[in-house]
């Protein structure tokens, strides 16, 4: 009966041991899935946090380049607006100057004409 006895100890011993040592490989095995799922995590969020950064720069490049066409527009406009203005006056100087020239063609003429 005692070797019986001790028989039994032994297998609840060993089936114990080997019950604690499968849900020690089960932990393990989780923890080993939930370390590689904060990996992956963790290398997700740098890779977002990279294509954040990118798009964050290209969207400040894309207003950088918008702005300068902006200015160059704006640059182009005062151009076309400084010629306009030069030959404008240019124009109203020549017309002065023709008015001019033929008011005392005209005055030299009525002078004779009526000898003043």
């Amino acid at each position: 009966w005692e070797s019986f006895q001790e028989w039994d100890a032994t297998k609840i011993q060993a089936k114990w041991r080997s019950r604690k040592s499968r849900i020690k490989e089960e932990e393990w095995e989780s923890f080993q899935e939930w370390g590689a799922l904060k990996i992956q995590a963790q290398f997700r969020m740098k890779q977002a946090q990279k294509i954040k950064q990118q798009l964050i720069r290209h969207r400040d490049l894309r207003f950088v380049i918008k702005e300068e066409f902006e200015r160059d527009d704006m640059q182009a406009e005062d151009d076309a607006a400084h010629a306009y203005v030069h030959a404008e006056k240019t124009s109203t100087r020549l017309v002065a100057f023709v008015r001019g020239c033929l008011t005392r063609i005209w005055m030299v003429d009525y002078r004779h004409e009526y000898a003043l």
